[in-house]
């Protein structure tokens, strides 16, 4: 198991096809190199950086695009990443699948994956909230 992309809660998520998750990520460090970073905003996640050809927004396949197009969310660049990467350790394929069942269950894991992530924002929303609804401390 890998520690999630956020750093504060590193609540493991589980890896499905870790060799193949290594394969992935050796490949991207090969490409990038030993010190890749966002010249932007500083990221330095593998799972994060893509080239710089596409829109700043993108649509997220909440149930996975072979399965069901039409159920989207935007996302940046880096977030889309980063989800689909996700979803690819927890085993989520991209691929349309031979039965109703095995479509169904791509969707549920792919639908788990994103409320995982949604959960996590709303948590941390939640956090920054009560930080502001706090009174400050009385100096000296």
């Amino acid at each position: 198991m890998r520690a999630r992309h956020d750093g504060d809660a590193a609540r493991p998520m589980k890896e499905c096809d870790p060799i193949g998750n290594d394969r992935r990520r050796a490949r991207k460090e090969r490409v990038l190199g030993d010190d890749p970073h966002c010249v932007r905003c500083g990221i330095a996640d593998f799972d994060a950086l893509l080239p710089l050809n596409r829109r700043l927004l993108e649509d997220h396949h909440v149930l996975g695009r072979a399965s069901d197009p039409r159920s989207t969310i935007p996302l940046c660049r880096n977030c889309h990443a980063w989800m689909t990467e996700r979803l690819a350790d927890a085993g989520v394929s991209m691929e349309e699948q031979p039965t109703r069942v095995a479509t169904l269950a791509q969707q549920l894991r792919a639908l788990s994956a994103t409320m995982y992530m949604l959960g996590d924002v709303a948590w941390k929303a939640a956090e920054r909230a009560a930080a502001l609804a706090s009174p400050p401390e009385p100096g000296p």
